[in-house]
């Protein structure tokens, strides 16, 4: 009951009861593939558009990409 939580609409939601997942996953079986779906769209998605810099190719440096996004009310 949305009365007994301390909703403040302006900050991020950590966990929400349904996670937003791609259209290409909407037709899956169950919430456990659906995400697994996203997560390897996501994945997908970045690694296309994601540039490793040319002037460190080629150098053995490596490291950890971070994204972050905000899925909004249009998704």
């Amino acid at each position: 009951m949305i009365d007994d939580l301390d909703l403040d609409l302006n900050k991020p939601a950590i966990r929400v009861e349904i996670m937003p997942y791609f259209l290409d996953c909407e037709n899956v079986l169950d919430r456990e593939t659906q995400e697994m779906c996203t997560n390897q769209k996501i994945i997908s998605e970045v690694s296309r558009i994601a540039r490793y810099p040319s002037q460190l190719q080629g150098t053995g440096i490596e490291g950890t990409v971070y994204v972050s996004f905000i899925v909004n009310e249009k998704g």
